[in-house]
């Protein structure tokens, strides 16, 4: 065999279909590998979290309404001044 020989059976292996470069490529290409983590994992001794509290939120009364209507009507009057006084 000569040189010319070599050369052209090297050129003829590195001939190949797209469908083999694709599978040949799958084969290198690392596959990503996820760290699932589970619910709750880590969390029972972590000190950061001992002293958590559940919050409730407090039932409004009906004098506690009449206030906030009171400010919401405050609070609309006021802007209706400002733009009033502003137009002036």
């Amino acid at each position: 065999m000569t040189g010319d020989a070599v050369a052209s059976t090297k050129d003829e292996e590195k001939v190949m279909t797209l469908d083999e470069w694709k599978a040949q490529e799958d084969v290198k290409r690392a596959k990503a590998d996820f760290n699932i983590r589970k619910p709750g994992e880590g969390c029972n001794g972590d000190p950061q979290w001992n002293k958590m509290v559940v919050l409730t939120k407090k039932e409004k009364t009906e004098g506690a309404e009449d206030e906030d209507e009171l400010v919401s009507l405050h609070f609309t009057m006021s802007t209706l001044n400002n733009i009033i006084y502003q137009q002036i």
